[in-house]
């Protein structure tokens, strides 16, 4: 299978066949073999770079996740959660159902009673 570096040679020869001497075409070829090298280097400790940058990115993550005390705290509850049976979940399910929706109405009472307040007092002309 032909890489697109083999293609590049194989261009570039064929351009400095039709165009250039022969003394320039050695020259230019020997500069080409060069810069083909050094970019084959460039480009190996490029990739050895990024995958040790990969690896220390995974490492930080996994640092991160397993330090965190919220994240503990997390993988508590979902170890207790996996205890539970149907029904107790059924129960818990709706116990956090009724404290949402009291949480919203008392939000909205408190939105009312701001208003009269407001009304009231009349703050807005004030």
């Amino acid at each position: 299978m032909e890489t697109y570096s083999d293609k590049i040679k194989d261009n570039s020869e064929k351009l400095l066949d039709n165009y250039l001497a022969p003394e320039q075409q050695s020259e230019i070829g020997e500069k080409l073999n060069h810069l083909s090298t050094e970019m084959g280097t460039v480009i190996k400790s490029i990739i050895t770079r990024t995958e040790e940058l990969g690896k220390y990115f995974n490492n930080l993550e996994s640092k991160l996740l397993e330090d965190n005390s919220i994240s503990e705290i997390i993988s508590c509850y979902k170890t207790y959660l996996d205890t539970l049976s149907i029904h107790e979940l059924c129960i818990l399910i709706n116990i956090l159902i009724c404290i949402f929706i009291l949480t919203c109405l008392i939000s909205i009472l408190f939105a009312f009673y701001g208003n009269y307040l407001i009304d009231k007092l009349s703050l807005e002309k004030k």
